[in-house]
């Protein structure tokens, strides 16, 4: 909800007609429909309840855009922190269904990468060691950087730019 709220009061300058977020837990969904009624966003931002994973999800939050008439080539879509929760299987079928249903709309996401042990070792940083291993240890895959570059390619994205906040050399 914060992220959707986020968008539409900058969005608006930009001329972003409205933004929409897509969680699978009503409670989640709930409190951030809340949230935008009480800054009186209700009009820019709409919440909808789905999984990224499903593609009918998908396809209905795509029919929910076009049906205000929003033209799909004229998306922007971001997601946040999800593809190593899901694995790489889940991964790749999201990547390839949006590709399917959203064309060439672009896709922004931020995504934490695995290290390797040579940057772990050279790099001796507790908090960088113990997040990998906590993802490791609760079943989460972490990509390296060619890996979800690769996976991209292969599910037909072009790569237009790439932004690393923090890269240990």
């Amino acid at each position: 909800g914060e992220m959707v709220q986020r968008a539409a009061e900058t969005g608006q300058s930009l001329g972003l007609k409205k933004s929409y977020g897509m969680d699978i837990s009503s409670g989640a969904n709930e409190a951030a429909r809340e949230e935008l009624d009480g800054l009186g966003m209700s009009e820019r931002a709409e919440i909808v309840e789905g999984s990224i994973l499903n593609e009918e999800d998908l396809k209905g939050l795509a029919d929910r855009i076009s049906g205000v008439g929003i033209d799909l080539r004229n998306v922007v879509a971001t997601i946040n922190f999800i593809l190593h929760d899901v694995g790489y299987k889940a991964a790749k079928e999201f990547l390839r269904n949006y590709a399917e249903i959203f064309g060439d709309a672009p896709l922004i996401v931020t995504e934490t990468m695995k290290m390797s042990p040579e940057v772990l070792r050279a790099h001796p940083n507790y908090q960088a060691m113990s997040f990998q291993f906590m993802h490791t240890a609760s079943g989460q895959e972490l990509f390296t950087e060619p890996e979800i570059l690769a996976l991209f390619v292969r599910c037909g994205f072009n790569i237009l730019a790439r932004e690393v906040h923090c890269y240990f050399q």
